[in-house]
């Protein structure tokens, strides 16, 4: 059997399974007004998930909070779902221009043992408000571990490193906003590349696969079965 036929076949369906994960999330988000529209939800693992995006406020917006927000909670199906619904955890929800709640503890009054805050905000808010009609760039990046989940959360410039405690075994983060439109959304995929001599190395973007959107990756191992008993037809009939 041609082992260079096969690693070649298999290194060009892991590239293509790759894309379609970094693509699984969807590309734009319309948040008209609070609690409008939500991403999917992406599990949080210890591996680690990034999502990168664009943002861009409406220009009719007045508020500081006319801005990108996340929410870190459990839910049955990864969906976020209202307060109170049954198998459905809110943990925290976390605004752009710094501040956060959950239920009635708030970030300015303090969260209880064991949840940290720590923020670098913009100095002026008119000028982050006139930024963001402008269109900015933003970043989401979440761990698991430790009975925590470690959340930092940068919009032009404005961070928040939050660290959530929660013994949930399935924990997931969404984008959503007030007033804004999230464009060019992206799941960052941090596989080391081929010939770094960390091919079998972490996936820095999920559980040894793609980040978790309520989908399991049970068809993609077998889509990678198939393509690899393929691939040895193939080099068994080029012996």
């Amino acid at each position: 059997m041609n082992k260079k036929i096969l690693a070649g076949v298999l290194a060009s369906a892991l590239a293509v399974t790759c894309a379609a994960n970094v693509s699984a999330l969807q590309a734009e988000l319309d948040c008209s007004g609070w609690w409008t529209a939500h991403t999917d939800g992406i599990e949080i693992t210890a591996d680690g998930v990034e999502v990168t995006f664009t943002s861009t406020t409406y220009e009719d917006a007045a508020n500081n909070w006319n801005a990108p927000i996340y929410v870190v909670y459990t839910s049955a199906d990864a969906s976020i779902k209202e307060a109170g619904t049954e198998g459905y955890t809110e943990y925290f929800v976390c605004r752009a221009d710094m501040y956060g709640w959950l239920g009635a503890a708030n970030t300015n009054d303090g969260m209880g043992d064991g949840f940290t805050w720590e923020r670098t905000a913009e100095p002026d808010w008119d000028n982050w408000l006139t930024n963001l009609k402008a269109g900015v760039s933003g970043s989401l990046k979440a761990t698991k571990g430790n009975g925590n989940v470690t959340v930092v959360f940068t919009v032009n410039g404005a961070t928040s490193t939050t660290v959530i405690p929660t013994d949930s075994d399935k924990v997931y983060v969404a984008l959503s906003g007030e007033m804004c439109k999230l464009t060019n959304i992206k799941l960052v995929d941090n596989t080391p590349a081929a010939g770094t001599g960390n091919e079998g190395g972490e996936n820095t973007t999920g559980d040894k696969g793609s980040p978790s959107t309520g989908v399991e990756g049970v068809a993609i191992v077998a889509g990678l079965a198939i393509v690899a008993a393929g691939a040895v037809v193939v080099a068994k009939k080029r012996k």
